[in-house]
């Protein structure tokens, strides 16, 4: 008789091979990574349609208030260039009752502050005059004291170097926008 199964008894008595263990876990490894890129990219999609968030959206602070130039210093750290706070002493005229009065009276606490131009200032038709820059904490202080109304302080920052002229022409200089205009100001001002 012929059998009917032509597949030797050998061949059916052998293991059944499944995939080797190593390689289900490399696929299911690239299923878990490919899930994660997928969350993140719809983040990264999610989060460019959203905008900027709302501490980001508030009304934007001047640069120049925040930011002061570096200090520079020498190998020794010396210093050579600092930045302090100053005020500019401005005033409205339209607001000043007494114009020579008020100069007067700012001339006496105010070192170097000429009365009669001041004068001059307080009594123009314009909406604000500046009368003085470069005031000190304690010379706003005094102003400020004075109660004169009509007289305003602005602040902006002063480039002080300490030591004078001492190596000035290495040092270089900054100008009202307390950008450089001169030598390692200047050369380094945006790393400044």
């Amino acid at each position: 008789m012929v059998a009917l199964d032509a597949t030797p008894h050998a061949e059916i008595n052998a293991p059944v091979v499944e995939a080797a263990p190593a390689a289900r876990r490399v696929h299911r490894l690239m299923a878990l990574l490919l899930v994660i890129f997928a969350v993140l990219a719809g983040r990264a999609v999610q989060l460019s349609f959203a905008g900027a968030p709302a501490a980001a959206r508030a009304a934007p602070v001047p640069v120049a208030a925040t930011v002061a130039r570096a200090d520079l210093v020498d190998r020794n750290g010396l210093l050579l260039a600092t930045t302090l706070p100053s005020w500019i002493l401005a005033a409205q005229p339209a607001r000043v009752f007494d114009a020579a009065d008020a100069a007067r009276k700012l001339g006496a606490v105010v070192p170097g502050l000429d009365v009669a131009d001041a004068t001059r200032r307080l009594k123009s038709n314009r909406d604000l005059v500046y009368i003085k820059r470069g005031l000190t904490a304690s010379q706003r202080r005094a102003v400020h004291d004075l109660g004169l109304a009509g007289v305003t302080f602005e602040e902006e920052q002063r480039r002080v170097y300490p030591n004078g002229v001492l190596a000035g022409h290495a040092l270089g200089f900054v100008d009202r926008k307390q950008e450089g205009a001169g030598g390692v100001e200047r050369a380094l001002d945006t790393e400044i």
